[in-house]
Parts: structure tokens; C-alpha cells; sequence
């Protein structure tokens, strides 16, 4: 290798290397898998107009970003921002080497030296290694990493299979495939609410200070702000009022209703007495 394919390697390892510091650094603010369909449609949105075909069999295109976006990246993410730190998570998913050779093995026919084999065991055994001294908690997030570099090895595998004539055509349409997955995948949203309440907590602060002297008002802003991100109940159903007063009860017919206070409300403090709903009967 001469001395400017070393520059380069040099380069792409250390960009490699902050990709998960920036990682780390945009979870702060985002959720995870959100984060990285945003990450794909930067990617794809600069190129789409420069290449506007595959180059391969669309096959190709949406197994390869399944893989890589959804399996490697979703996973990646989601174990970051659970608390798998960013220099760990970047040495574990190097595990993808293993992974690839096995399954080049199976699937490709390739068999590799003797040499190729003890580095795969010697990088196995560190893996084992980092395991052993984690914690019960941190087993969890260290796992996904693990299952995120079986998915970077499918799409290697995969890419392989493609033999694409231009990478980089292939890339930007791979890229498109992530996104849609990505923001209709759903997952437990301990970190979403997490984020959520972390986010309202100086609203909340705000309105109890001033509660005391006609801070009533910051309260109802506060309550506000936090039915924002609140998630609908789907089990509770509402229909909503009709035009001319008319209501909808549980067997379906109509009634008149007239709009006010609830009964149990005190009087002196709304200043008005309260309406009762108006009860008509025929004769």
C-alpha cells in the first residue's frame, strides 16, 4: 500500500470512530429509531437525482436495506440509547467479521486460511471477554450489538450476491428502504417518555412556582404541553357532539342537552349558578 491508501484507511477509521461519538451525542435529543431514518434519508436525498435506477434487481435493494437499515442501524441505535457506550459499541460490532465469514462459508462457498481463522477466534474470544465483565443490566443493549453486526454480515453477504457495477448507486437507493420501516416500527417507549417528561420537567417547575401568587394559567399551559405527547388511549372512544345540541348515548338514539358546568362544581368560586341539563317529556 502506498502512503496515500494509508491516509485514506487512517481517514475512514477515524471518521468510523466519530460516527458513534455523533450518534451518541444526537440520541440525547431524538429517539433512536427516528434518528436513524433521518440518518438514511440525508443520505439518499442528496444523490437520488444523479442516479435514478438501482443498477441491480430490486430484491437486492430492499434485502440489503432491511438488513442493514432496519436489522443493523435499528438495533445499533436502540442498544446506544438503552446505555451501550459509544467506544464499546463501535469495538463489539467488529463482530460482524465473524459473522461474515460463517456466513460466506454457508452460503458463498468461500474457506478461509488458517490465518483468517485464528484472527476470528482471537476477536471472538475478546468479545467473550468484554461479556463476562458486564454487568446483568448491561447484557441486554451488549446483545442487540451482537444481533446488529449478524444483520451488518446478511447484508454483506447480500451485497456480495448483488454484484453491483456502481456501489454507490446501489448505496443511495439501499437508502431509501430504511425510513418508512423505521418510523412505523414500534418499540417499547421507555425512552420516548423518558425524553418526554425530561423535556416538560422545567414547564412543570415554572408553573408550580407561580402557583402560589396567579400562576393558574402556567398550570394550564403546562397540562397542555403534556397532553401534546400523550398517546391516545385506542380503547376509549369518544363521539363528538352534533350540530344543533345533539348527543349520541349507548343505544344510539338522540337527546337534548344543554352545555354547563358539572353539577359538583362550587358556586361561589365560578360566580354563577350552575346549568342543569334540561329534561323534556311529552305529556
Amino acid at each position: 500500500m502506498s502512503l496515500i491508501h494509508i491516509a485514506l484507511a487512517v481517514l475512514v477509521a477515524l471518521i468510523w470512530g466519530f460516527n458513534f461519538v455523533a450518534i451518541k451525542l444526537g440520541l440525547g435529543s431524538m429517539p433512536p429509531l427516528l434518528f436513524s431514518a433521518l440518518r438514511f434519508v440525508l443520505a439518499a436525498a442528496p444523490f437520488l437525482p444523479f442516479y435514478r435506477s438501482p443498477g441491480v434487481a430490486m430484491k437486492w435493494v430492499i434485502g440489503i436495506g432491511l438488513a442493514l437499515g432496519v436489522g443493523q442501524f435499528g438495533l445499533l441505535f436502540t442498544a446506544m440509547n438503552l446505555g451501550m457506550p459509544a467506544g464499546l459499541s463501535s469495538a463489539v460490532l467488529q463482530t460482524q467479521v465473524f459473522f461474515t465469514t460463517l456466513f460466506a462459508a454457508l452460503t458463498l462457498g468461500e474457506r478461509p486460511g488458517i490465518r483468517q481463522m485464528a484472527g476470528v477466534v482471537i476477536a471472538f474470544a475478546g468479545v467473550l471477554t468484554i461479556a463476562g465483565s458486564l454487568d446483568f443490566g448491561a447484557l441486554g443493549p451488549f446483545l442487540m450489538v451482537i444481533a446488529a453486526a449478524a444483520c451488518w454480515a446478511t447484508s454483506n453477504i447480500l451485497t456480495r450476491r448483488a454484484k453491483a457495477m456502481d456501489p454507490m448507486r446501489l448505496m443511495v437507493w439501499v437508502s431509501l428502504v430504511p425510513p418508512l420501516p423505521l418510523g412505523r416500527l414500534r418499540l417499547p417507549g421507555l425512552y420516548r417518555l423518558r425524553r418526554h417528561h425530561r423535556r416538560l420537567r422545567p414547564v412543570e417547575h415554572a408553573a408550580e412556582a407561580l402557583s402560589g401568587g396567579g400562576g393558574r394559567p402556567v398550570l394550564a399551559a403546562g397540562a397542555a404541553v403534556r397532553a401534546q405527547f400523550r398517546r391516545p388511549d385506542p380503547g376509549r372512544k369518544t363521539r363528538p357532539a352534533e350540530a344543533g345540541g345533539r348527543r349520541l348515548n349507548h343505544s344510539g338514539r338522540s337527546r337534548q342537552f344543554l352545555a354547563g358546568p358539572p353539577q359538583g362544581l362550587n358556586k361561589e368560586k365560578r360566580g354563577r349558578p350552575a346549568v342543569l341539563p334540561a329534561i323534556f317529556s311529552s305529556p
